[in-house]
């Protein structure tokens, strides 16, 4: 199940929450609806901050892929250089087989370049380090969008999950309020605000961001 999937657990919950807080107010019920407003709110808060983390993970993706284009065209632009500065089986050491990503290759050249003291194939050298550095950057930084992006996906569920907790107390304290078999007894009735803890949510972290929930409330 992709992030925005997960969301979408997430909002459902915000929903129901808010229906819930209309019905409450409908039976007088003015402290739970209070209650149950002030919940969605502060998950719809925490729904957007997920949210806005996680499109972030698209442009940092990108801009990896560049960054790997850039140090492909820069290394195959240092190997012809080369080929111009040193013999042809000195040149052909700093370049391995083209089966291998080009990150390996360049990092394997740029330390194999140390041996050449020349001064143009230092310069070459200093180059190629550069953009490995910049790639590095680029790699580091969607790594972080990443696990910055998984980390408040986690939270928000099981925070989700503890408003549906919630919400099934709710459930039941509306239904004794409301006339038993009328209009507003049904709609509650059909209403299913709990769901099984979602599956992609490892067991420990859940344990875990659920007492700082109940510990918070």
């Amino acid at each position: 199940m992709t992030m925005l999937q997960a969301l979408r657990h997430v909002a459902a919950a915000v929903r129901h929450a808010e229906i819930l807080a209309d019905e409450a107010e409908d039976l007088a019920d003015v402290a739970l609806a209070t209650r149950l407003r002030e919940r969605a709110r502060e998950l719809a808060l925490d729904l957007e901050r997920a949210v806005e983390v996680i499109d972030e993970v698209e442009p940092a993706r990108s801009a990896r892929a560049v960054a790997h284009e850039t140090l492909g065209a820069l290394y195959g632009d240092v190997t012809m250089r080369l080929e111009e500065r040193l013999s042809p089986e000195r040149s052909s050491r700093l370049s391995p087989g083209g089966h291998l990503d080009v990150v390996e290759r360049a990092r394997f050249r740029f330390r194999q370049m140390v041996a050449h003291t020349e001064e143009g194939v230092r310069a070459l050298q200093d180059e190629l380090g550069a953009a490995l550095g910049r790639y590095d950057a680029a790699v580091d930084s969607y790594l972080m969008v990443c696990a910055e992006a998984q980390g408040k996906k986690d939270e928000v569920v099981v925070r989700s999950q503890a408003l549906r907790l919630e919400l099934e107390r709710a459930k039941q304290r509306l239904l004794l309020k409301a006339p038993a078999g009328g209009e507003a007894w049904r709609r509650i009735k059909r209403r299913t605000v709990r769901t099984k803890r979602a599956r992609w949510l490892d067991e420990a972290k859940a344990r875990g961001l659920l007492g700082e929930v109940f510990a918070a409330a």
